[in-house]
């Protein structure tokens, strides 16, 4: 979206929101933005906005096509569909976000099953850390069922027993 382009050889070379302070020689030539015909003179156009109707819900302008007519340019939006995916692609997205959060919270209690600890805990405390890691690994076939969301954080995630 621009306000000025640049136009040599009928074809646009630049396209800026304001003027450059400097052109060819012209020292505070930004100030010259309200005289068309002075600008006009060293290559420099105003653009017209063309207004397009369009559903923001559905829609997304993707980029501007400019038309040179004489000393007339004008801008216009173009409008693309938004694409939303579908109920499998979100379910990927769902499951592998569910996976690699899973896998973080494994690590993050790896040590618990280090041998040397191992036989220093109460068969209660081993008990607690095999069945929260086993209910993390279970976690997401449950999730297969669910519908998908965007924030696995507010799913019911297993918790961690006490160190």
């Amino acid at each position: 979206m621009a306000n000025f382009v640049y136009i040599e050889d009928n074809e646009i070379k630049r396209y800026e929101d304001s003027l450059p302070e400097n052109w060819k020689n012209v020292s505070n030539f930004h100030h010259a933005k309200d005289n068309d015909n002075f600008i006009n003179s060293y290559g420099w156009f105003r653009v017209s906005k063309i207004h397009v109707e369009y559903d923001a819900k559905t829609q997304y302008i993707s980029g501007y096509t400019y038309k040179i007519t004489g000393k007339n340019v004008e801008e216009t939006p173009n409008i693309s569909d938004i694409i939303f995916p579908s109920l499998e692609e979100r379910t990927e997205v769902f499951l592998r976000n569910i996976r690699e959060r899973r896998n973080q919270l494994l690590s993050m209690c790896d040590w618990t099953q280090m041998l040397d600890l191992q036989e220093t805990k109460s068969d209660d405390w081993k008990l607690a850390w095999k069945t929260y890691r086993q209910n993390l690994r279970d976690f997401a076939r449950i999730c297969e069922s669910l519908e998908p969301i965007d924030d696995i954080q507010l799913l019911d995630w297993p918790k961690a027993p006490e160190e």
